[in-house]
């Protein structure tokens, strides 16, 4: 069952996203919301569902679309000791995708860090270490600029416990997104699997820690 308050954002949301793909000409890259498609939303929840996802970690927030389905699926399951934390640097997506959550109910429960997301990840690496009792991240998502996607999934990786997974977005609509594809298939420790969901997804499944 869905949150019923945060499916009605979401559904404005998918609203949005349609009307972009649509009319393209009419929005500058800025502006768009850039976001994942709906049955992509649809099988990271009953994914983060099925796993008993704790925690998430997303590096990309744009509008909120993504971060509302994963915040459905382990409010559903996991209310308490549970949150997303999401990095976005564009101000003013962040200001929007608020707005969405505070709709949503969400706003408690969401996390927001504005910036520079290798800057963002250096400093969680960092407080992560020293933290004795570690909270490793169940789940990461990575749908931010497709340049540094490398550099975000070995950042993220100490962070995440074993057999955590950590997915990326557009991997098969985005020639950028090949490089990554070739370098999680041959990291060691890691079982990744290419899924023709949306505009592809990486699944990458840490086996040590």
């Amino acid at each position: 069952m869905f949150n019923q308050k945060i499916l009605r954002i979401i559904d404005e949301l998918q609203k949005r996203s349609n009307y972009e793909q649509e009319h393209k000409d009419e929005f500058s890259e800025e502006n768009r919301m850039l976001a994942i498609t709906r049955d992509t939303g649809e099988f990271y929840n009953l994914l983060l569902k099925a796993l008993g996802v704790k925690r998430i970690l997303e590096i990309g927030l744009s509008h909120g679309y993504s971060t509302l389905w994963f915040a459905d699926a382990i409010l559903s399951e996991n209310p308490s000791n549970s949150c997303v934390i999401t990095i976005e640097k564009d101000h003013s997506k962040v200001k929007i995708a608020q707005e969405n959550f505070r709709k949503a109910g969400i706003e408690n429960f969401v996390t927001v860090k504005h910036g520079d997301g290798i800057k963002i990840l250096n400093e969680m690496l960092e407080d992560f270490n020293k933290n004795f009792q570690k909270d490793y991240f169940d789940f990461v998502f990575i749908d931010a600029d497709k340049e540094n996607s490398i550099q975000y999934f070995e950042l993220c990786l100490p962070m995440i416990r074993k057999n955590g997974i950590i997915a990326a977005d557009n991997i098969l609509d985005m020639k950028e997104m090949e490089e990554y594809t070739k370098y999680v298939k041959n990291r060691s420790n890691i079982q990744t699997v290419t899924l023709p969901i949306g505009w592809g997804q990486e699944l990458s499944l840490k086996l040590q820690e």
